[in-house]
């Protein structure tokens, strides 16, 4: 991979954080960590938008993003 491939991935991923950031700041999750956790699972799927949930981030993360979506806090209404 050359130079100029190497910043089109780095400018694509700062788009996908930029993007979950704008999207899901004011979500009404009840907390400011989940909101922040909320943020960081939309980042990583819109970076790897084909693969599923669990392979778009790390074990721990997989593991959190299951308990994220558990708590009753967190419904379509309150991420939309």
């Amino acid at each position: 991979m050359n130079f100029f491939d190497e910043l089109q991935c780095l400018m694509e991923e700062h788009k996908a954080d930029f993007w979950a950031e704008q999207e899901f700041f004011g979500a009404k999750v009840g907390d400011a960590r989940r909101t922040a956790r909320l943020i960081m699972i939309a980042a990583a799927k819109a970076k790897n938008p084909e693969a599923a949930m669990s392979l778009c981030m790390n074990k721990n993360d997989s593991q959190s993003i299951c308990r994220f979506f558990a708590r009753p806090e967190v419904t379509l209404d309150s991420v939309l």
